[in-house]
């Protein structure tokens, strides 16, 4: 599953956060990693995950002061 912030914002001021591969998961298929020279140019990772969903990607629930501090999950890193 993957999470993804954007930059649209919500009727409440936050950003809009998607969830992906809610069902079936997502697959990292590729990616390259760029550092670039002047001001404008990339400085991070360019990925791609594909994933075979029936729907779209699901809105996850406005957050209160920080992305994900209303969830109803808990993640655990063993």
């Amino acid at each position: 599953m993957v999470f993804v912030e954007t930059n649209a914002i919500n009727s409440s001021g936050k950003r809009v956060i998607f969830g992906l591969g809610v069902t079936n998961g997502m697959e990292l298929t590729t990616g390259t990693a760029s550092s670039g020279v002047a001001f404008g140019d990339m400085n991070g990772y360019d990925l791609t995950f594909v994933g075979m969903e029936d729907s779209p990607a699901l809105v996850v629930a406005d957050y209160t002061d920080e992305p994900f501090d209303n969830a109803a999950f808990t993640v655990t890193v063993s």
